[in-house]
């Protein structure tokens, strides 16, 4: 009776439909159970719909139906239906008969369900889908047809329906994705009785409706449905029949009955139609069910907008939405992308939890596609981020009783395997080795010290920049096995020293391997000074760190007297204050191995990975105004504003474009009396050893030119934490010490100064370097360090003398010639302390050993004379002499040839065809409205890590190998395109000049001019004008002067075009005439002047291709009018052609000759080249056969003319008179436009290009569509 609960749990059939009925016919409520259930899960449901204990599954499922003991569920209960919930426990929905009467009413109303329509019940009873199949159809007085059990796949299915003359389909959307996908390949077709098909329980995709459209037209009416269960089925529907929208699906307007709001972005529901709550779930009712304006609501959980139309569009889960890399992706979206593959039948992406907050994307695809496909499909459409990192193929997805996909399950599954069939190498977007963790494996982020070093890596390729190596020469050979058990007890002892750092969706982790690698030594006869070339080849190894541990060693064995250890760590697992415990822990555990043990070390209280964990907790998001980070980071920002990005040293050549690492080291040593007056002046002014080198060092690049403000580099330990001081790591960070003598001051002063400016920055140091760099942006550049190129550490002596591995031995130095700085000064007191020695080591690709000399010097006596007299303006110290000085002097002007690590080919316009691509995928990235050919990555807000998804959509989008440290060498969209179109040269036949030839044929441009140009007779039509108004007169005889030597340097310029049989060939003039034409007319003479003069008609047999006029009003500014014939030039051109009359102007106006850098190669060259390029086009294998095949492909059928909305009939020859229309699109329009390209993967010509030809198609052009456009041609 009334407020019982009877469950049925029976497979679909009569009896099935007969207890549902019978149930409601006494009152009480029906819950279904699915019969092919886990029987935990009927169990779990059955004991949470019981007040006491419940009936045992076997009797439910033998009787098929079962009076639930206990309170049962409130009068009016019509039925209860448990769903999973977004937690995965069972939550039983309370429907009440009202509700149920009331979506019956609405639902019966707008589908139009009649007594003659014949409906499938295809869904189980515990699918709330099969409420609308039952009742809709009974109560209109239909015919209810069960599935049979035959009926499972698509073909199947429908020879079905056409058996039982099926008229209205209800359907999941997963199962009518595949129906759509048969239809649209032809391999099934519709019943003829079908006229409604009804779908919901997920998302429709887009592709799927635009299949579904162009097999099925608008025959059938297709139904798209939207609901939760706890809004009793359907609450909006939306009728797809007309449906041309191919981005959005919308899930349309409410029942009647039911009302619709947006709070939030959110979906709440109201009406009649809501259920009562869950049973037996309080809290979880109170959550979902709730209030609006004074009515009863429902939480949906689901996000969502109205369209314009008034319908709602479905965007997904509020908790679905997933974080990569920064970008919020909505896998759905991805989904809906994927099925436009061809050969993809269905497909799921999720997102898995890698645990520690992190998240991949998988994508799950059945079909006949590879994981390439698939990768190469979606990169070309969708921001990086959003491209799956992992790819498995599969035979079907896996699905719920109810027909869904089971997401669940698919999130839970290990996407990495074996290596089997259906196992797909993941997306390395990065250029890093991609990782595949399993589900649950806590993945552990690099410090922020570490992160630099992996960028670097990533930028830089595996390089010996970042080796750390400690050679130990030895008095005796130590005992090899016992050595070879210490070092795999100290990478044991240390995480560090074996972990590799592996990417994972573009992103590094740490990855802590389990066992030490078994090669940790290597032993090796060497002998004399084989030995020292076998060190220096060793320690000049390379570390592939996402893949390879981070130490290795070697043993050379010389005599047995003399043996020399060589261990080689990366920087990225070890500093130098990690040398110690390193050096402790080794010979702990070799003594222990010798006397058979295993080492007692004192237990590590944390790990190198807690402490990266914990930095990153301690300094919170620079975002939050509040954190430790973001309080620092002002502190900094306000500290380092304005500083000089390029120290002025005095180089001995120009900076090269990119740092070569290449040092050298030289050695003074400071004298123990001028060491002892600097510890008195520190002690006078509570200095520190280093506060007084530092002052000193400042001093001395102000008196060696640098300017008066001084950024120094130095090393911070980073270890504060007690816990810290025993593990081996990579905790240094690095501190910028600025410094001002602006005001002259006198060493003493400068002494407080930099006390007092150092303490502050110390105060700070916590916030790691490379995030520094990325928040306060500096100047980036390949050729030098940010904020400072000056490296200075101060450090105690460590006895080079040692008792080790048993031995007696020595600490060698290595590692010396590689440089990380323009110049590193290293101060390191003797043993005694009474002397000190000064290390500099510098970049021996800026400059000799000499001025390194000098420089060093300059230091030991500017700490001399500073010592002596502290009170001396540091100005008016002794340290140079005239000469010195006039040599720095020198070395400043001739290492001063071009700008400070700027790239020669930068500046002057680029006519890449990449650039226009480039700005659009660099404002993408930088997440802006444009981006300018000549703005700067870095300026414009860029960093490391969107540098490397900037790289990745390049790839993807472009199709050509770019790296991180192409972005640092050509950082704007122009310099990038050259630099691409030069690396692109390089693959194919370089382009250089060319030996003469009796006759040159033209280039393939030149010659369609030329053709035309005969076939027409000349004309002014392929003329390229410039008319400029000038600020200034200009002297008539400069400017011929400056015109003749343009035309001298441009050959095509003074090319003329003449035949021989009828073919062309170009001769190039030896000395023409200047071309300019000077006219002295009055103002209102000179409209018709410029006219005339863009109207020039050339003679291509004999005149030069550039003609210009000087018009000289008497009562005007002069005008200037240069006219180039399109075979000589094209628009890219008109830039270079301008500044080269320019700079000959200038230099002619002075009396000297243009001072310009010859040009590489001429037109003429460029002409045999191109040819010999192509090749012939009757040779298979040549370029231009092939390039020749695809376009003969492409434009297979093309349309000779389209059909344009001509006003009149078109004349039997083209006049070339025209005509322009401006427009513009608002701010608005241009922002969708952005929206639509950042979305679709595509550039903004491309989106452009979509519309015009959706225009003409619209318009009455037809359906197939040529479109002419402009490509430079000069990659």
């Amino acid at each position: 009776g009334p407020g019982r609960l009877v469950t049925v749990c029976r497979a679909r059939s009569v009896e099935a439909i007969v207890s549902v009925l019978a149930v409601l016919r006494t009152g009480a409520a029906y819950l279904p159970l699915d019969p092919a259930a886990p029987a935990a899960r009927n169990e779990a449901i059955l004991a949470d719909a019981c007040a006491g204990t419940p009936p045992a599954l076997a009797q439910v499922i033998a009787q098929g139906e079962v009076v639930l003991s206990g309170a049962g569920v409130p009068a009016g209960t019509a039925y209860v239906i448990y769903t999973s919930g977004s937690t995965g426990t069972p939550n039983g929905v309370l429907v009440g008969q009202a509700a149920l009467a009331h979506f019956v009413a609405g639902a019966t109303c707008r589908y139009g369900v009649t007594a003659d329509d014949r409906m499938l019940q295809f869904a189980p009873l515990h699918f709330d889908a099969s409420v609308e199949e039952i009742f809709l159809t009974l109560t209109a007085g239909g015919t209810l047809v069960l599935r049979d059990d035959d009926m499972l796949d698509v073909p199947a299915l429908l020879a079905g329906c056409v058996r039982h003359g099926i008229t209205v389909l209800d359907l999941p959307t997963a199962y009518w994705h595949e129906l759509a996908y048969a239809l649209a390949t032809g391999v099934a077709e519709l019943p003829p009785t079908l006229r409604t098909v009804i779908i919901g329980g997920e998302a429709a995709l887009p592709e799927r409706v635009a299949r579904w459209r162009q097999a099925v037209g608008d025959r059938v009416r297709l139904l798209n449905t939207y609901g939760p269960t706890e809004a009793t089925v359907v609450a909006t529907v939306a009728d797809l029949s007309g449906h041309d929208d191919a981005d959005e699906v919308p899930i349309g307007l409410p029942l009647p009955g039911v009302r619709a709001a947006v709070v939030d972005g959110e979906l709440w529901l109201l009406g009649g139609a809501l259920a009562d709550g869950y049973l037996g779930r309080p809290e979880l009712t109170a959550d979902r069910f709730t209030t609006l304006g004074g009515q009863p609501a429902y939480r949906t959980g689901d996000r969502v907008r109205v369209r314009d139309d008034g319908q709602l569009d479905y965007l997904g889960r509020l908790d679905d939405e997933v974080k990569i890399n920064g970008h919020r992706i909505d896998p759905a979206a991805v989904e809906s992308v994927l099925l436009g593959l061809d050969g993809v039948r269905e497909c799921a992406v999720v997102a898995q939890d890698l645990g520690n907050g992190m998240k991949r994307l998988v994508a799950y695809v059945a079909g006949t596609v590879s994981a390439d496909e698939v990768r190469g499909y979606l990169a070309q459409r969708l921001p990086a981020a959003a491209v799956p990192g992992v790819v498995r193929l599969v035979g079907a997805l896996p699905r719920s009783s109810t027909g869904k996909i089971d997401r669940g399950t698919l999130r839970a599954t290990p996407a990495s395997g074996p290596g089997g069939p259906t196992a797909a190498e993941p997306y390395a977007g990065s250029g890093s080795a991609e990782y595949l963790p399993e589900p649950g494996e806590e993945l552990i982020p690099l410090s922020y010290s570490q992160h630099r070093l992996w960028f670097l890596h990533a930028m830089e390729g595996p390089t010996a920049t970042y080796n750390m190596p400690l050679v130990i020469e030895l008095d005796g050979v130590p005992d090899q096995q016992a050595l070879a058990a210490a070092l795999t007890d100290l990478v044991t002892r240390h995480e560090v020293l074996r972990t590799v750092y592996p990417s994972v969706d573009g992103t590094p982790v740490q990855r802590i391997l389990d066992d030490p690698d078994p090669r940790l030594l290597v032993v090796q006869d060497c002998h004399g000074d084989d030995v020292d070339t076998r060190v220096a080849e060793f320690v000049d190894g390379t570390f592939d760190i996402a893949t390879q541990p981070p130490l290795r060693s070697l043993l050379l064995v010389d005599t047995p007297q003399r043996s020399v250890l060589v261990v080689l760590v990366h920087h990225i697992a070890t500093d130098g204050w990690s040398l110690a415990p390193m050096l402790r822990d080794l010979e702990i555990a070799y003594r222990a191995r010798l006397a058979g043990t295993e080492p007692d070390f004192e237990p590590l209280p944390v790990q190198y990975a807690d402490y990266a964990l914990w930095q990153r907790e301690l300094l919170g998001d620079a975002d939050q105004p509040e954190s430790l980070m973001a309080r620092h980071l002002s502190w900094w920002r306000e500290t380092l504003a304005d500083l000089p990005a390029v120290l002025d040293l005095p180089l001995d050549r120009p900076r090269p474009v990119e740092f070569g690492h290449r040092g050298a080291s030289l050695c003074a040593v400071l004298d123990a009396d001028t060491h002892q007056r600097l510890r008195n002046l520190g002690n006078t002014h509570q200095a520190s050893a280093f506060m007084l080198f530092h002052a000193a060092l400042a001093a001395t690049l102000t008196r060696l030119g640098v300017g008066p403000d001084v950024p120094v580099g130095t090393p911070v330990a980073g270890r504060g934490d007690e816990a810290l001081h025993d593990l081996i790591g990579f905790f240094v960070n690095t501190a910028v010490l600025r410094t001002d003598l602006s005001d002259d001051p006198s060493f003493a002063d400068l002494v407080v100064r930099v006390r007092d400016n150092d303490l502050a920055a110390y105060a700070h140091a916590e916030v790691p370097f490379d995030l520094l760099v990325e928040r306060l942006n500096p100047v980036r550049s390949l050729a030098h360090h940010p904020f400072f190129q000056v490296m200075l550490t101060v450090n105690t002596s460590t006895p080079d003398q040692l008792r080790i591995l048993d031995l007696d031995g020595r600490i060698a130095p290595a590692g010396l010639d590689t440089a990380k700085f323009d110049l590193s000064f290293s101060c390191i007191a003797t043993a005694d302390e009474a002397e000190v020695e000064i290390w500099l080591q510098y970049d021996v690709d800026l400059f000799d050993a000499d001025t390194a000399a000098l420089m060093l010097e300059t230091y030991l006596r500017l700490l001399r004379a500073a010592t002596t007299d502290p009170s001396t303006p540091v100005s008016t110290l002794d340290v140079l002499t005239d000469a010195e000085q006039a040599g720095l002097d020198e070395r400043r002007r001739a290492a001063r040839t071009r700008p400070v690590g700027v790239p020669a080919f930068v500046g002057g316009h680029d006519g890449s065809p990449r650039t226009p691509v480039l700005c659009d995928l660099f404002a993408e990235v930088l997440s802006l409205t444009t981006v300018a050919p000549g703005d700067d990555f870095f300026a414009l807000g860029g960093h490391s890590m969107l540098a490397i998804r900037l790289v990745n959509r390049i790839r993807s989008v472009l199709d050509v190998e770019v790296g991180i440290r192409d972005i640092f060498l050509a950082p704007s969209p122009a310099a990038l395109g050259h630099r691409l179109g030069e690396l692109t040269a390089r693959e194919r036949l370089a382009l250089v000049a060319a030996a003469p030839t009796e006759r040159l044929p033209l280039s393939y441009a030149q010659h369609r001019l030329w053709f035309i140009n005969e076939l027409n007779g000349p004309s002014a039509i392929y003329n390229i004008p410039v008319a400029i108004q000038l600020d200034n007169d200009l002297d008539a005889e400069v400017l011929a002067a400056a015109l003749a030597d343009v035309i001298h340097r441009q050959e095509a310029l003074r090319t003329v075009f003449r035949t021989v049989d009828g073919e062309p060939y170009q001769v190039v003039l030896d000395n023409p005439a200047s071309g300019l034409t000077v006219l002295d007319l009055t103002a209102d003479e000179v409209p018709a002047a410029v006219e005339a003069a863009v109207g020039h008609v050339f003679d291509l047999s004999a005149d030069p291709m550039l003609k210009t006029w000087l018009l000289r009003p008497a009562d005007a500014a002069q005008v200037l009018v240069v006219v180039l014939h399109h075979i000589a030039g094209d628009g890219s051109s008109m830039a270079p052609l301008l500044r080269d009359i320019t700079t000959a102007y200038q230099a002619r106006l002075v009396g000297r000759t243009p001072d310009w850098t010859p040009l590489p190669v001429t037109y003429t060259d460029y002409t045999l080249w191109q040819r010999d390029l192509l090749g012939d086009a009757d040779d298979p294998d040549s370029l231009l056969n092939r390039q020749l095949t695809f376009w003969r492909e492409t434009l297979t059928g093309a349309p000779q003319v389209i059909d344009l909305p001509a006003d009149r009939p078109r004349p039997a020859r083209a006049s070339h008179r025209g005509g322009a229309v401006p427009f513009r699109l608002d701010a608005d329009l241009h922002r969708a436009v952005l929206r639509l390209v950042n979305g679709s993967g595509t550039t903004i010509f491309m989106v452009l290009q979509a519309a015009f030809a959706a225009l003409l198609s619209r318009m009455g052009s037809g359906t197939d569509i040529p479109i002419g456009t402009v490509v430079a041609g000069r990659t």
